[in-house]
């Protein structure tokens, strides 16, 4: 069996967080690229239609989590 290592299980729970919280805005959608060592996920702006504007992430996840509202 293979072992998962904590840092695993956050970058995982990081990576679904932040696909959600992309998917609340009525204007964005994700495509998920898998968990590895580069582009993670794809967020594509909506708003008036689809027109291929894709902005392309990798996550970092943490064990703690901040919010700052600007």
């Amino acid at each position: 069996m293979a072992t998962r290592f904590p840092q695993q299980k956050i970058g995982a729970i990081g990576h679904k967080w932040l696909a959600a919280l992309i998917e609340e805005h009525s204007d964005w959608l994700t495509r998920d690229l898998g968990e590895d060592y580069g582009i993670d996920i794809e967020a594509e702006l909506t708003e008036n239609g689809v027109r291929g504007k894709i902005l392309k992430g990798e996550n970092w996840g943490r064990a703690a989590l901040t919010i700052y509202n600007y």
